[in-house]
């Protein structure tokens, strides 16, 4: 990528972009079916559950409108970066007020930067979105998310590997499989072929298999969390996945409280670390 070519996909800081939808009804009781979730209360008017906004704001692009990898056509309020492969890999999120399932939201995003860096396995850049969320004109969730692309690696030039820090105090196993990626894309219109189309993540993208969605990953967290200590409040949360989790085996997350501070990590099926998150908690 030359210098021109950096310049023009940095123009794109400063766009932004206003959506207003809401957190619908069918697809909190979709969520909390896909992840046999007895803790959500589904209900229009009650309070959505944590990370429930990453069900707002879907996009909604035609057919013609899509790439090949399923994404929508690159360009339109993120820049047109030409690296191939492209994910979410991380978010800072706050939750000022509870948002209310059934009511309109309004959403302002804006390009904050766009930083072209050299990894192990190729170029990078990396797009950093920040969102406010309001409900009734009033901050309720401020976040910080950061998008990746990148160029097709083979599978041997995997990134590198990570041992657990910390000793966990609880334990889940989740079976990861395409039914559980199929139902959470189709919840979320994520047409990205990686989540579904086996022979196009091995061949065109250099995947061991189906790859587990960055949202879907902290949603299991969040939910573990809550399976583990259903009275506890989160305040904030911030994740960032390491490493895909792919299909055809079990993930393990794992986490410990201290304080009002969680620690949640996935093992992916070789046992190291794929994705972190630390909850600011309060314990009711």
């Amino acid at each position: 990528m030359n210098s021109e070519e950096m310049a023009r996909l940095q123009s794109w800081v400063g766009e932004t972009q206003v959506q207003r939808q809401c957190v619908s009804l069918t697809s909190v009781m979709a969520l909390a079916a896909t992840l046999d979730c007895e803790w959500m209360v589904a209900e229009n008017g009650a309070s959505a559950p944590p990370l429930a906004h990453w069900l707002c704001f879907v996009a909604h692009p035609g057919a013609s409108e899509l790439d090949e990898d399923g994404h929508p056509r690159r360009g339109g309020f993120l820049p047109p970066v030409l690296l191939p492969r492209r994910m979410w890999a991380a978010s800072e999120v706050a939750f000022h007020e509870p948002v209310c399932i059934g009511e309109e939201l309004e959403r302002v995003s804006r390009i904050d930067s766009v930083e072209f860096k050299p990894g192990r396995s190729g170029k990078l850049c990396f797009v950093t979105v920040s969102h406010e969320i309001r409900r009734e004109g009033r901050l309720a969730i401020r976040e910080r998310q950061q998008l990746v692309y990148r160029e097709r690696v083979s599978r041997s030039s995997a990134s590198a590997r990570r041992a657990p820090e910390y000793t966990a105090q609880w334990t889940r196993l989740v079976k990861i499989d395409p039914v559980l990626l199929f139902r959470y894309s189709a919840i979320t219109f994520n047409s990205h072929r990686i989540h579904y189309d086996r022979d196009y993540a091995v061949t065109r993208e250099g995947y061991d298999g189906l790859v587990l969605q960055a949202p879907l990953a902290a949603t299991l967290m969040v939910d573990a969390l809550m399976k583990v200590k259903p009275q506890v409040h989160i305040a904030a949360f911030e994740f960032r996945a390491l490493r895909p989790v792919f299909d055809g085996a079990e993930a393990t997350v794992q986490g410990r409280l201290d304080d009002n501070c969680a620690r949640i990590w996935i093992l992916d099926q070789s046992g190291q670390i794929a994705v972190t998150a630390t909850p600011n908690i309060t314990v009711n």
